[in-house]
């Protein structure tokens, strides 16, 4: 089949029944298609409006989205949102030599549970895990009294001379990680959080100091 590219400024598309190879739709409104279209190859959006809801963003599907392989997704992934909604997070970062910095981890007041898996890593192969569970707020996302409760902790990794240090700080919406001596290099720290609320509004506000955005 044939590779056509297929520019339409400020036009509308009406189709019935559309089978596209490759198609470069520039500035388009395409409406009114009423059975499926099928594309052979590549397709590809290049607008990069930021989704918000499950209404808004550079596509956006009104039904189901079925996927035959793997889906990647570069930024943080949102699911559930008309219940109980789950929000991953994630950060990289370094640790500069003879250090032991808090990495704070800050959520909004909203009630939530979270799950954090962090990497401690010195000299490129002295590995540190931890994993923790924690949950706090307050309903409706005023300030809490209550201190965030932490649930068990569990770190791992092979001998290390720096591993987390297995006390976890917390505030009425903190959690602060902190190595367990300085370090003797450089280090890197690779932290993943999921975060599950009912709370429309409720996040994590920023990890290590820099704000998610969501």
């Amino acid at each position: 089949m044939a590779t056509h590219t297929l520019n339409f400024p400020g036009a509308n598309l009406n189709a019935s029944d559309v089978t596209v190879d490759r198609a470069i739709i520039v500035d388009a409104t395409i409406g009114d298609i009423i059975s499926p279209v099928t594309a052979s190859s590549v397709v590809s959006l290049t607008d990069l409006t930021e989704a918000t809801s499950s209404t808004t963003g550079a596509l956006k599907v009104s039904g189901g989205v079925g996927i035959g392989k793997r889906a990647y997704i570069s930024s943080g992934l949102i699911t559930n949102t008309n219940g109980v909604a789950k929000k991953t997070y994630s950060k990289t970062g370094t640790i500069t030599t003879g250090t032991t910095p808090g990495i704070a981890i800050v959520f909004s007041n909203h009630a939530f549970s979270a799950r954090i898996t962090a990497q401690l890593i010195e000299s490129d192969e002295e590995i540190s895990s931890l994993f923790i569970d924690v949950t706090g707020g307050k309903r409706g996302g005023s300030a809490s009294a209550l201190n965030i409760a932490k649930g068990q902790l569990s770190i791992c990794g092979d001998t290390t001379s720096n591993p987390w240090s297995t006390t976890v700080g917390v505030t009425t919406t903190t959690v602060t990680i902190t190595p367990s001596t300085n370090l003797d290099g450089t280090g890197h720290y690779n932290i993943f959080v999921e975060y599950v609320s009912a709370e429309t509004s409720g996040s994590l506000v920023s990890i290590g100091g820099i704000n998610t955005g969501y």
